[in-house]
Formats: C-alpha cells, structure tokens, sequence
C-alpha cells in the first residue's frame, strides 16, 4: 500500500487507490459491472487495469485480472476507450489487460455433465470491438504501444483480420520487438 504524503503529487491511481482499499475498488468494480454503470466503467476498468498490471502483491493482481476478464462484454469498450489516453504507459498497459481478455475469451469450459461451452463462440469475441483503437495504436509513436497494440490483437484471430494492413506496415518498424510482435500476430490472424 502507498503512503499518502501531502506534499507529494500521485498518479489518479493511487489517489483513488489510497482512497478506497482494495476490497472497495473491486466492491465499486463489481457494482459497476453489475448494474452496467458505463460511467463508472469508464474511470474504474482503467484504474483495475493498471493496478491488475502493476501491483507488487501477485494475489492482489490475480484477483483483479479475474474480475476484469469475467465481464469482458462490459470491460472491452472501457479499455477500448482508453487506447486513446494521452499517456503512453495507460494505453500499453491496457493493450496489454485486452490481450489478457482475449485470450480467456477462447477458454473452452467443460461442464460436470460433459457438454463443453466455448465462450463467445456464437460470434466475435467481446473485446473485437476495441479492434479500431488496437489499430489506431499500431501507429502510436511510443514503439512499446505498438508491441502492446500487436500482441493484443494476436488472441483476437481472424476476428481481427482488418488490422492486417496495420500490421504488415509494423513489419517494416524500426524497432525489432515491434516487428516480431506484428509477425507473430499476422500468423494467428492467417495472414498470406
């Protein structure tokens, strides 16, 4: 937990963080999931998303990361929404928490009577509709992003497949971790 000096300046985070404590943050999460509060998702799926990514305490990680990728229907237009955040670390971090989604939306689940449930599996995954801020992130100018950006379509498969332009451009990138991820993402998505 962080000290709060008054003299100090904080990231919004921890303020919020340090104003409510954990079990608050993911009681307030939960409540906005439940009761679908768009407003609310749009200022706690970002602040859930960094400390599920940043926090030194693996349990307290873990914990966050289930809470955002059981409702990822409402959790995806959050973060979709905050690609476009002027900071360069919130928007990799988020990248990185719609890969983390992604991926648990392909789980199969097999149930006690043997029927099997692929989740999702009726259409595109929930977070497919972040896809035009992914793309839009490919050029970000912070090649970080653009690794993030790249790695979290990867999951996403052909239902990303609009982003292959986007990303056969990241192949000619500068930075070699950006051109690897691209590379890597362009073989899920079936690209030529």
């Amino acid at each position: 937990f962080v000290l709060y000096q008054a003299s100090r300046v904080y990231p919004a985070y921890i303020v919020h963080y340090r104003r409510i404590s954990e079990a608050g943050l993911c009681m307030s999460m939960r409540q906005a999931l439940d009761y679908e509060d768009q407003e609310a998702s749009l200022l706690l799926v970002p602040l859930v998303a960094r400390l599920a990514y940043e926090h030194s305490d693996p349990d307290i990680r873990y914990r966050l990361t289930l809470l955002l990728t059981s409702q990822d229907s409402f959790v995806a237009p959050a973060l979709a929404a905050a690609l476009s955040d002027p900071r360069p670390r919130l928007r990799r971090i988020v990248a990185h928490t719609l890969a983390k989604v992604a991926s648990e939306a392909r789980l199969v689940q097999k149930f006690d009577d043997g029927t099997i449930h692929r989740r999702n599996s009726s259409g595109p995954p929930a977070v497919a509709v972040a896809v035009p801020a992914l793309i839009k992130c490919l050029a970000d100018a912070d090649a970080t992003v653009r690794r993030a950006a790249a790695l979290a379509l990867e999951p996403m498969a052909h239902h990303a497949a609009r982003a292959v332009p986007a990303l056969t451009h990241c192949l000619k990138d500068e930075q070699a971790d950006v051109r690897r991820a691209a590379a890597l993402a362009l073989g899920k998505l079936g690209a030529p």
